[in-house]
């Protein structure tokens, strides 16, 4: 019997989309030898790329399809995490790019046939030394030369080098660069350029410099600085999305009616928007799957309690709490990413603001959840969670990066939190909470959500409303951004607990129902308690209720408890293709199996710097 909230889970597409493109997952190719230093698996991700673009076709047609690709980003971060950072560059950075904003789809269309096929690999380059990936003040130029109608890039100083793009490898690649366009002595804003960066046997092009990084210890990448010294660009390879124009007879550049320089940084700036969505919502799929692996392990392992009393692990009450408390979170997580990816999928223009507000609001939020219930499953399966077997190791070194890239998350927060204090926050219900008691109903859960929203809202407007007197407005914005960011997690919790509440307005039947509003329950009750403080202080919520609520968590857990096979069951991972031993019946079995691998790299004889050769 199918699990009736799996369809919750997935938003109406686990059979229509999910099921089919996990399956493809059970490919040998994706699965890590055991024993790979971190250059073998990044370069053993390419394989995962080619072998991935055979299996779902095309990548324009998956591109354009955007549910289809938020579902590929989901289980690869599950069952092949080595290859999602190259999935980003590939299909949304450097595919979207050409589709969206390349003028003339005929003479890119050498490029896109590559791309389709990853038999060369898409790239973007936007972040640099001296300003990270702040794209208004990219120093890297592209100048025109209307005597060839070409463009040339250039890196004037090397704090101007692009930094970190994983280019190191001599792989064919289509690279889609940022630069600020100079043309007639002036300079127009920064827009996209895309070039062939290396040819077919993986050489550099002309004019590039390639310098492989460091290794980093949280995921394989062939991570590289790049500089530019009059590398050409052809006219077709400069990406205007249709904006702005150089004149072919007297090469004067001129922007559309209506657009301006702003609008070029919007445009760059939109192909972030797609990325931090499925970036977040992938990096949720792993929360759930390292959910799924922590409720098995804390099922099957034994514990010897006291007086040689033998005992489940999931029958301790700290593990109970960590463990629903965690399931708890990742559903709200997982609702909150439906929302926004349904409102992705609907968006006709992906530079509006309250576009770019999804995409800023999901990466703040969900990537540090997603975080957190990582590091609460990784310490509660102990040493077994320390081994890439058992994936939550790399689930975490993915998410580490998925923190920082495409925006740095405190950033993203304090400029979600202006917005919404500019746009005008929702208004606080008074409703006191007396007794623990009338925590029980969904309507006083989002009396209390939207009370903490409306209260970040009003400090912040009233810091950025204060005359400026002697300082500057850069001192008076300084003072707001601490609220600014409370006020973005406020609006993100609230969100959260809606997008919460209309799933389990659509559970089918009463035994789906329970579980999921247990779950929301005890969603509602920790982000009640961790905010008690302010609640308490501004009379919404009272001492006796609030020292309640330990006591109200532990009482839901035991209930969670009940629901657990259903609930994390619903995720839809098949564990076949996670293959993790922590989830086995026979974890001593399972183990002798997987070492058999690593057994082979350990017992070749160590070479000395003595020894020849």
């Amino acid at each position: 019997m199918p699990n009736p909230l799996i369809e919750i889970v997935h938003d109406g597409q686990y059979s229509v989309r999910h099921a089919t493109i996990q399956c493809f997952f059970s490919d040998p190719v994706f699965r890590v030898p055991s024993g790979q230093s971190l250059p073998e698996r990044a370069l053993n991700a390419y394989a995962m790329l080619r072998r991935a673009a055979e299996l779902t076709g095309p990548a324009r047609a998956l591109t354009r399809d955007r549910e289809r690709l938020l579902a590929f980003y989901e289980w690869a971060c599950v069952h092949a995490p080595d290859l999602l950072p190259l999935i980003s560059g590939h299909y949304n950075l450097t595919v979207g790019s050409l589709l969206d904003l390349g003028r003339d789809q005929a003479s890119l269309e050498p490029l896109l046939a590559d791309l389709d096929t990853a038999s060369a690999v898409g790239v973007l380059l936007i972040n640099e030394y001296g300003c990270g990936s702040n794209v208004a003040f990219l120093e890297t130029t592209a100048t025109y030369d209307h005597a060839t109608r070409c463009f040339t890039l250039d890196t004037p100083h090397a704090h101007a080098r692009k930094f970190m793009p994983n280019v190191a490898a001599p792989v064919p690649r289509v690279t889609v660069v940022a630069a600020r366009l100079v043309a007639n002595g002036r300079q127009h804003g920064v827009f996209l350029f895309v070039l062939r960066m290396r040819g077919d046997d993986g050489s550099p092009a002309e004019g590039v410099t390639i310098t492989p990084m460091p290794d980093k210890p949280f995921f394989p990448m062939d991570n590289a600085v790049i500089s530019f010294d009059g590398v050409r660009v052809p006219y077709e390879g400069w990406l205007t999305g249709g904006i702005a124009e150089i004149d072919e007879r007297d090469g004067k550049f001129r922007f559309m009616t209506g657009c301006g320089p702003h609008d070029a940084f919007r445009q760059t700036s939109a192909q972030f928007t797609f990325g931090r969505i499925a970036l977040s919502s992938a990096a949720v799929a792993s929360a759930r799957a390292a959910v799924l692996i922590l409720a098995r392990y804390a099922q099957g392992r034994e514990v010897r309690a006291f007086h040689g009393h033998q005992r489940p692990m999931l029958s301790f009450r700290n593990v109970q709490q960590s463990l629903c408390g965690a399931l708890a979170d990742v559903y709200a997580a997982t609702f909150l990413a439906n929302h926004f990816k349904a409102r992705l999928v609907a968006a006709q223009d992906l530079s509006a603001p309250d576009a770019q507000l999804c995409g800023i609001v999901a990466k703040a939020h969900l990537v540090t959840a997603a975080h957190r219930i990582l590091q609460e499953t990784r310490e509660r399966c102990g040493a077994q969670a320390m081994f890439s077997a058992n994936r939550i190791a790399d689930y975490l070194g993915l998410v580490q990066g998925s923190l920082t890239a495409e925006g740095d998350i405190q950033v993203l927060r304090l400029t979600a939190g202006r917005y919404l204090a500019n746009k005008g926050g929702c208004q606080p219900v008074p409703r006191p909470v007396g007794a623990l008691s009338d925590l029980d109903t969904e309507e006083t859960w989002l009396a209390l959500f939207r009370a903490r929203e409306a209260h970040a809202s009003t400090r912040v407007t009233r810091v950025l409303e204060r005359p400026l007197g002697d300082g500057t407005v850069f001192d008076r914005w300084n003072l707001a951004i601490p609220d600014a960011m409370r006020l973005c997690d406020a609006y993100a919790d609230r969100l959260t607990l809606e997008a919460f509440l209309e799933a389990l307005n659509r559970a089918p039947g009463p035994e789906a129902r329970a579980a999921l509003r247990a779950a929301a329950q005890m969603y509602a009750l920790r982000r009640i308690a961790a905010n008690g403080g302010q609640l308490v202080a501004d009379g919404h919520l009272s001492p006796e209720a609030f020292h309640g609520l330990d006591d109200a968590c532990a009482r839901v857990s035991e209930e969670l408890v009940e629901h657990l096979p259903l609930l994390v069951e619903a995720f839809g991972v098949d564990e076949a293709i996670l293959d993790a031993p922590a989830t086995a019946s026979d974890r001593a079995a399972a183990w002798e199996a997987s070492c058999k691998e690593a057994a082979a790299i350990w017992t070749q004889p160590c070479r000395t710097e003595a020894e020849p050769g």
